[in-house]
């Protein structure tokens, strides 16, 4: 026998045993897998981007994207946080892993201040530049994006009182997840009523995030692609025909004392614009994290609908949708008559539990 082969052999052993042992998931460890609060991280490493905390932002989105390696958004992000802190080489090398995964949003990505400290970095050029060659044959390789109107089934999702009776009535709450987002981020939320007389929907918004390649976590109220679009395409007022449509139906479905339609970030903005156009269908509305940013909401509209009621709430230190938003529309409608009322609280673009029961009370005050 070569003793020599056999020390090798049993080192080798011994150092796969040691190996599988380091590497082994525990059943603790496997179990903490199953309870990892996966929105609940990114909200936080949001927070800490909306505070200026990057380090601390960075720390938290890597640690994220370990549970999820083919998460565009959170590729992207990472690169953000690079830039800001002025290493151009990772900021490069993660754009264009976030850029592989599916994102594909180049005019954001251009016009992105979080990349002004490394832009002229030859470290961070050299990626940019193959990114830009991407972009720009984006067409030639996958062919021209169009669209046609049609009738499709989007989804919704219910959350009903405990021990609901269709013989009761109830007071109707619609929630308009945000940009990005989608309803089953928002429905979490409906935790919050079971002990509530509110009846609770959250409608899926209508489009796929083009970055997501076909992800479909991710959605828009609005159309937006990187390749040239009309400067106005109508995508969401086919939002809003589908939200007015479904609150039509609910009210068919449902015995209720009142419908309230509420939204956070671009679901905000949506739910001023549609709420005060068709003011009659609702009995208020509420803006979490949004403002009035639409030309069709002039002077005439606004002085017409001001028997709504209007709540608005925001993050004072909100870097993704400035503070500014709110008091802007809280100004303008308070000075048209409105019986208006800011809930400001100190935090980022977010929607917190204690301000979300704040909001249940403002409900039924009204």
């Amino acid at each position: 026998m070569n003793t020599l082969s056999y020390f090798k052999g049993i080192c080798l052993f011994i150092i796969l045993i040691l190996f599988c042992n380091i590497f082994a998931l525990s059943d603790t460890e496997a179990d903490s897998l199953l309870s990892y609060n996966y929105t609940g991280q990114i909200q936080r490493a949001s927070d800490l981007y909306n505070k200026g905390q990057f380090e601390e932002s960075l720390d938290l989105y890597l640690k994220t994207w370990q549970n999820n390696y083919d998460d565009s958004n959170t590729l992207y992000n990472i690169a953000c946080l690079y830039g800001l802190l002025n290493k151009g080489e990772m900021a490069g090398k993660f754009l264009q892993e976030a850029v592989s995964k599916g994102f594909a949003d180049y005019e954001h990505t251009k016009n992105d201040k979080d990349f002004d400290l490394v832009r002229n970095d030859p470290a961070f050029l050299k990626y940019w530049a193959k990114l830009e060659d991407y972009f720009n044959n984006q067409k030639s390789i996958h062919g021209e994006i169009s669209y046609l109107k049609t009738e499709v089934k989007i989804r919704y999702r219910t959350v009903l009182p405990d021990n609901f009776d269709p013989n009761k009535s109830y007071k109707l709450l619609i929630g308009l997840h945000g940009f990005g987002g989608n309803h089953y981020r928002f429905i979490e939320m409906g935790k919050l009523l079971k002990n509530e007389d509110i009846i609770f929907v959250t409608p899926q918004a209508p489009y796929p995030m083009e970055f997501t390649m076909g992800m479909t976590t991710s959605f828009s109220w609005n159309i937006f692609d990187f390749e040239e679009t009309p400067s106005r395409d109508y995508s969401g007022d086919l939002s809003a025909q589908y939200i007015l449509k479904l609150t039509k139906e609910l009210k068919k479905k449902y015995k209720l004392k009142g419908v309230y339609l509420s939204g956070f970030s671009q679901g905000g903005f949506m739910t001023l614009a549609i709420g005060l156009i068709n003011y009659k269908d609702f009995d208020g509305l509420i803006s979490i994290g949004g403002g009035i940013f639409d030309e069709r909401i002039n002077d005439k509209v606004i002085k017409k609908a001001k028997s709504i009621p209007v709540l608005i709430i925001h993050g004072k230190n909100d870097k993704t949708v400035e503070f500014s938003h709110a008091t802007e529309a809280n100004n303008q409608l308070k000075k048209a008559g409105y019986d208006v009322t800011l809930q400001a609280f100190e935090g980022a673009h977010t929607v917190p539990a204690e301000e979300f029961l704040k909001a249940i009370e403002w409900i039924k005050a009204h």
